[in-house]
């Protein structure tokens, strides 16, 4: 018997949820039609014939960008989970048919992706073919953001601990202090002769920090609310490699992760020192939704990954 479609009663299907994400992502449906690569307009009647289905409106186009309606969030948050469980099952699907095939998007800082992923895609690319990764090289925030919405399968960095979101260490890397020569003296070391630093003893020197909100903030101010310092700040930067270079031509010293020293030039050798005994480090991790699926390609590239860093430590980390 033939069923008469009704106001309300819409099917909704997959590409409808997908341009409706892109619309409220980009606020703006000129935008939208370009990242889903459709024309403006088709997208537009797209969105008015989805409203006429639903009986409702999903946006309210008096607003510039656009503005989700109460309706349209609801939406937006039911559509998202929809779209996660059918990710999830694709994946469980995949690894029951024993297929190591599909796509990967990994979330990872700008300068971390220059050290990491020359050492971790050519040889995942050799060994599993028919996996594509795709890359979202960003900054630490709007990494977290895309991994809660499931809009990336991992992130690659050392990120702050929340309840969302698993973890699974890839390495532990040395964090160092850089300074140009002469600036350290030896009321700073622990030992005389030993080049690693009494924690305790730094607040004379002029630091030169990353910005608020940089996991490395985090880290250094942990340090220093656990020795009670106060130090001197000369000088904020919110790139590494730029704070490296200011402390090797005498600004100040800053600390930066073991990976910097291998990225950055300077045009004059610095002291490079450990801080503390066992040394200060962080981990590096691969992170996950709790609720994601993690399976045969997901566990592929974390293995790769691990591999590639297995042998890292402060040895591998040639001191000027």
């Amino acid at each position: 018997m033939n069923r008469t479609k009704r106001k309300g009663d819409a099917h909704v299907d997959f590409r409808q949820i997908q341009y409706i994400l892109a619309v409220a992502e980009h606020r703006n449906i000129t935008k939208a039609a370009a990242a889903l690569h459709i024309s403006q307009p088709s997208l537009s009647h797209f969105i008015a014939r989805t409203e006429e289905e639903l009986g409702v409106k999903l946006f309210d186009r008096t607003m510039m960008p656009l503005k989700l309606t109460y309706a349209g969030e609801q939406y937006l948050k039911n559509a998202v989970e929809i779209m996660r469980v059918h990710d999830r099952m694709m994946r469980e699907f995949r690894d029951i048919a024993g297929s190591l095939k599909g796509r990967l998007v990994v979330g990872i800082l700008h300068e971390r992706a220059a050290y990491m992923l020359p050492l971790i895609l050519p040889d995942f690319r050799r060994r599993h073919p028919g996996i594509e990764v795709d890359l979202a090289i960003s900054n630490t925030a709007k990494i977290i953001d895309a991994l809660a919405r499931g809009r990336i399968n991992f992130g690659i960095g050392i990120f702050p601990q929340l309840n969302e979101f698993q973890s699974m260490e890839i390495y532990r890397e040395r964090l160092l202090l850089v300074v140009a020569p002469g600036m350290v003296r030896s009321r700073h070391l622990l030992k005389k002769g030993n080049r690693a630093l009494n924690p305790a003893k730094l607040e004379d020197l002029p630091f030169i920090i990353s910005r608020h909100g940089h996991a490395l903030f985090r880290r250094v101010s942990e340090l220093w609310s656990t020795y009670n310092l106060s130090p001197q700040v000369v000088f904020e930067s919110s790139s590494n490699i730029t704070s490296l270079r200011l402390a090797a031509a005498g600004l100040g010293v800053t600390i930066v992760p073991a990976m910097t020293l291998k990225l950055a030039q300077t045009t004059a050798p610095p002291e490079v020192h450990e801080i503390g005994v066992p040394a200060l480090t962080w981990t590096v991790a691969l992170y996950s939704r709790k609720d994601a699926y993690v399976g045969a390609v997901e566990r592929a590239f974390f293995e790769t990954a691990r591999q590639a860093f297995a042998g890292v430590s402060v040895r591998n980390v040639k001191f000027e």
